[in-house]
């Protein structure tokens, strides 16, 4: 008997979802799993914490299994995802992600529970009192009574309907502040997280600003000349770099600033818009789908260096270029113009950050909902249209993160012109053209002060770019 297309097949109650646990083929269903453990680990706490009375003994005997249970559900969820057969994400770093996950949700949790013993009573090394009942002096309010028939006063008739009396606030007495007692379970929890970024992030970028600061810091003992605001002064070129040295510095705001601020304003508007137009056009591409997404995804696989040196070969004067268009120009060797060398430039950054956002851009586009479109078709509207109105909206919050990240990375740019030009410009180091502030500060990095604060102004400029972003972001991004 052949099955109608509305008829089911029966199965036993959760076997879809056994069959997924054992095999776990889709790395999103493993973290809506792993979603739905912390949650169910979250809701037993909260029910621990409902237990008032042997609150002491049980976080003392369960707060240590509990420490084990998500340690242990991490290193099973690790191995279930090292060893799965897939087809989508790296298992490593989706295994790597959900036991970070869920040793920081232990963390939180055992907090938690130290917060939750601030309130206890204070007669807990003596006797309990048998008699617990309140009396009535610790009422703050008389409970009201109210006789059955009519009220003269208020001209109504009164009818009991409940003789039970309503909860009212106690005067609470004899209270002692235990929270930290149990607080170090939690830190242990959240030390591996703090120990890596206070390392990592947070002492670089402290220590960086003091450099900044500091007159001819030494790296090796760690001595200065004491403390001035002559570095930012000397990058600027405003004063020299010491009143006995009558040099000033040039290069930084003649090259750095200027070229930084180009490859920003060009390759980000041009490459973001380049990528939504594909991912556009991949998205509604049914044959060779996967197979065009895998080749624009190429070029961000590919080592940056190895790239630019194709990128070199290519438009060298006797290049493929050259001979593609029957021209003579010199592109990026020493006779080249700063502006005809920011071409082969400009297209090698867009060419090779566009895979990225069409990714992000696809995923976006995998997640609106087809209603939209299809009340857009009944009433005829053009695709252009369509797109600036239905597809750019619901896309705002992929399309501000791609842009704060694309600023940050334009800022930051050096690979480009390490592997285009093999040195700070077409002319090498006697004048560098085409120097950026990272790569000035890599030049300068053999004195400290001056390369800190060149990374200090940097800092500066990309956390006010990114706060511009977020405070436009407000009217114009729908979540």
């Amino acid at each position: 008997m052949e099955k109608t297309e509305n008829q089911k097949t029966l199965r036993p109650p959760f076997s879809f979802l056994l069959r997924d646990l054992l095999k776990c083929e889709d790395k999103k269903k493993a973290c809506i799993y792993t979603i739905l453990g912390m949650v169910i680990v979250l809701l037993i706490g909260g029910g621990l914490l409902s237990l008032r009375d042997d609150l002491d003994r049980i976080v003392n005997i369960l707060a240590p299994l509990f420490m084990g249970l998500v340690t242990i559900t991490g290193l099973v969820n690790l191995a279930v995802l090292l060893f799965v057969r897939s087809k989508r994400w790296p298992s490593l770093l989706m295994g790597f992600l959900s036991l970070l996950s869920l040793n920081i949700t232990g963390g939180i949790y055992t907090l938690a529970i130290g917060k939750s013993e601030i309130i206890r009573p204070a007669y807990t090394d003596r006797e309990v009192p048998m008699d617990m009942s309140a009396s009535t002096s610790l009422f703050v309010e008389e409970r009201p009574t109210y006789q059955e028939g009519y009220d003269k006063e208020n001209n109504v008739v009164v009818r009991v309907v409940s003789k039970k009396a309503k909860t009212k606030p106690y005067q609470v007495r004899g209270i002692e502040d235990v929270s930290a007692k149990n607080n170090w379970k939690g830190w242990l929890y959240l030390a591996p997280v703090i120990i890596l970024v206070s390392v990592f992030l947070i002492y670089p970028l402290v220590s960086t600003i003091f450099i900044s600061f500091t007159s001819s810091y030494n790296y090796q003992t760690g001595s200065f000349d004491g403390l001035t605001f002559r570095n930012f002064t000397f990058i600027l070129g405003l004063t020299t770099k010491s009143p006995i040295n009558d040099a000033r510095e040039v290069f930084f705001t003649k090259y750095a600033i200027p070229n930084t601020f180009i490859l920003v304003i060009v390759t980000v508007p041009i490459s973001t818009m380049l990528a939504l137009i594909i991912a556009v056009a991949l998205n509604s591409i049914k044959w060779f789908q996967k197979a065009l997404q895998t080749i624009f995804f190429l070029p961000y696989v590919t080592n940056g260096i190895a790239v630019g040196m194709v990128f070199s070969v290519m438009f060298d004067q006797s290049g493929v270029i050259n001979y593609i268009f029957g021209t003579n120009i010199a592109w990026i060797s020493a006779t080249a113009q700063r502006a005809t060398a920011f071409i082969p430039l400009v297209i090698y950054i867009v060419w090779n950050s566009i895979p990225f956002k069409i990714l992000i851009f696809l995923s976006g586009l995998q997640g609106i909902d087809k209603q939209y479109y299809h009340a857009a078709q009944i009433d005829s509207a053009p695709r252009h249209k369509v797109l600036w109105r239905i597809t750019v909206p619901l896309l705002s919050p992929q399309i501000l993160y791609i842009l704060i990240t694309s600023f940050i990375g334009a800022f930051k740019e050096y690979t480009s012109i390490v592997g285009l030009f093999n040195g700070p410009g077409t002319a090498g180091k006697s004048d560098p053209n085409m120097e950026t502030i990272v790569y000035y500060i890599y030049d300068n990095i053999s004195e400290p002060s001056i390369a800190s604060a060149a990374a200090v102004f940097l800092f500066v400029i990309i956390l006010a770019f990114t706060a511009l972003q977020f405070a436009a972001s407000k009217k114009r991004v729908h979540y």
